[in-house]
């Protein structure tokens, strides 16, 4: 089955009733934790973003302060699971500004949890700060600046290496 386009949902939306768009909405929220997600922060929080924000940054912090950074693989997992929250935030915030800030929050807390970067962490850091300035050009000027900064200084005269995986089939000789 092929679902149908927006603009076909959007007119048939605007020839419902407003009741019949009340029980569609909310039927909607009710399969998947992501629309009601969205509709939270659609109906409640998109009016103050800023507030949205540290408001996001606390619940980062929350989570950084329940990571065991000593089994390595773990804590990997910890934090790539902080990541996909955020990633879910940044796509209902829709506001490229936002998403950097976060993202550079995000990458400042690892790298202080971390006094030193392990190599698969490494990648996670390095990564978010790539992605952090794949943003940049789609931010307003003045803010563009800003965050050009907090990235030279979260990257500092680190250089990120990407590790050397050993293939063990390499080796192999066929006969």
């Amino acid at each position: 089955m092929n679902p149908a386009s927006i603009e076909d949902i959007k007119k048939e939306l605007k020839e419902l009733p407003p009741k019949k768009v009340l029980d569609l909405t909310l039927r909607l929220a009710r399969f998947k934790k992501e629309n009601k997600e969205l509709l939270t922060y659609l109906l409640f929080e998109s009016h103050d973003e800023a507030g949205y924000i540290t408001t996001l940054e606390a619940d980062m912090d929350e989570q950084f302060a329940g990571v065991d950074p000593s089994p390595v693989s773990k804590a990997k997992k910890e934090y790539r699971k902080i990541l996909r929250g955020i990633n879910r935030q940044i796509k209902y915030i829709g506001n490229k500004s936002a998403g950097v800030e976060l993202l550079l929050y995000f990458s400042a807390k690892l790298k202080e949890q971390e006094t030193s970067l392990h190599p698969k962490l490494q990648t996670i850091f390095f990564q978010q700060l790539a992605k952090a300035e794949k943003l940049l050009p789609q931010v307003e000027e003045d803010l563009q600046f800003d965050f050009r900064q907090k990235i030279d200084l979260l990257r500092g005269d680190e250089v990120y290496v990407k590790p050397v995986i050993k293939r063990w089939w390499k080796g192999i000789r066929r006969k």
